[in-house]
């Protein structure tokens, strides 16, 4: 008897209601149906989704990428250490017919962020990091990749202290769905 696939589904946009993957291990939180379903809809009245670069970061099973891509964004490029997550993601780029559109970069984030030295290229970086290790400090690597004006989004448990940002980045909102807080940093 095969084991049943988890699978997560899209919330608005293009592809709303198809379903992707989610099995790829105990140690990936993907963000609910609720959460993802505010945090797409606050980005879209801010105009920030439609025609944008976007970076998934922590992508896990892609789902917050393959969201934006659903709801207009131009390109997603995502992020993902453990290889059958990035197996997942590029599953789901497939199921959904976006590989002209997206990218699957395996690499820690860490070492990805510090290896970094382009030109500010996005318009939204989506960082949902594990709740037991939210990696402050690597999330804020990734701002040296976000385009002036360009927003961040950071997923952590609300029980912790909302992370202070560096680099000409500031809070412009916090966004909270039960245990998950959403706070979103613009690069000044």
């Amino acid at each position: 008897m095969t084991k049943p696939t988890k699978r997560i589904r899209i919330t608005g946009g293009e592809f709303r209601g198809r379903y992707i993957r989610a099995d790829i291990g105990v140690g990936t939180h993907p963000m609910g149906d609720r959460p993802r379903l505010g945090l797409m809809n606050s980005l879209m009245a801010r105009g920030v989704i439609a025609g944008a670069n976007v970076l998934d970061a922590f992508a896990g099973t892609g789902a917050l990428g393959l969201e934006a891509l659903s709801r207009g964004a131009a390109r997603c490029d995502f992020i993902e250490r453990y290889g059958l997550g990035c197996k997942v993601i590029s599953d789901n780029i497939t199921t959904l017919g976006v590989s002209d559109r997206a990218r699957v970069i395996h690499s820690d984030v860490r070492i990805w962020g510090e290896e970094y030295h382009e030109a500010p290229k996005y318009d939204l970086i989506l960082a949902d990091p594990p709740y037991d290790n939210p990696q402050f400090s690597t999330v804020f690597l990734l701002t040296k990749a976000l385009k002036q004006n360009g927003l961040m989004v950071l997923s952590y448990p609300g029980r912790v202290c909302e992370p202070k940002p560096n680099n000409g980045v500031v809070v412009v909102d916090d966004l909270c769905y039960g245990e998950a807080t959403l706070a979103l940093y613009r690069k000044m």
